[in-house]
């Protein structure tokens, strides 16, 4: 099944915002150079060719672009070179938010600044490839960019990383690997040697709270004088009680 995507409304936007400027400042130039003031003329004119090339250029570089998706390879075409990836060479799916400075110093913004990314800031999808090569998709510039988003999260299949909360400050984090086996998936892995080390530790702990519960208690209960020591249940001696002649009691 293919879908398609097309260059946002926006584009089209800014550029008619572009286009009117520059016929704004083309008028106000017809009139100072009518008027006699030649020199503001002349640079209002100048104005005004440049605001229409920036137009044309903006529309010509992204009001182009067409993507398709497919079972097999994402498509771009319409701002360069026509680029294919087959989703078997990606190798992580990231989207990144912030601020349309920042996510340009690292590489992350195609396309011009935009006033109201300027203001908001801006949201990039960044597909990793095996090349150690990357394709951005922004989401001012791409119509429909959420349906875009999922169409190629599903695509990509479970096994490539999938980050759709990317830190624009860490662009650089390597590819997570893939969680190790369970213990049962291990067949028995954390036993060594036929002992359970979480048992033995577990019976020690035991031992050691016996012997403190019958020390305490025969420390509160009093024995016959003389009476010999016993040993418990760890191999320890037991403390045994004895009595002076006074009758006051002591430990030993």
């Amino acid at each position: 099944m293919e879908r398609s995507y097309r260059s946002s409304n926006g584009v089209f936007l800014y550029a008619l915002l572009l286009i009117l400027t520059a016929l704004l400042l083309g008028l106000e130039a017809v009139q100072r150079i009518r008027s006699g003031v030649l020199a503001w003329g002349a640079v209002l004119a100048l104005l005004a060719v440049a605001w229409i090339g920036c137009a044309l250029y903006f529309l010509y570089r992204w009001g182009r672009v067409h993507i398709v998706i497919r079972s097999d390879y994402l498509g771009m075409a319409g701002n360069g070179p026509e680029r294919r990836v087959a989703w078997s060479d990606v190798t992580r799916v990231r989207e990144f938010r912030g601020p349309a400075y920042q996510l340009s110093l690292r590489g992350l913004l195609p396309g011009p600044y935009l006033p109201h990314g300027l203001m908001r800031g801006e949201t990039v999808l960044a597909i990793d490839m095996r090349a150690s090569t990357r394709m951005l998709f922004r989401q001012a510039l791409i119509d429909s960019y959420v349906a875009f988003r999922q169409e190629t999260v599903r695509s990509v299949g479970r096994n490539v990383e999938v980050d759709l909360h990317g830190r624009w400050w860490h662009i650089d984090d390597p590819v997570t690997p893939p969680p190790p086996a369970s213990a049962g998936d291990a067949g028995g892995a954390g036993v060594a040697g036929g002992e359970d080390n979480t048992n033995i530790e577990d019976d020690d702990e035991a031992d050691e709270r016996a012997a403190r519960s019958q020390l305490l208690g025969g420390l509160r209960s009093s024995r016959a004088p003389g009476a010999s020591a016993s040993v418990g249940p760890t191999g320890r001696p037991r403390l045994a009680r004895t009595e002076r002649a006074d009758g006051d009691g002591f430990d030993r």
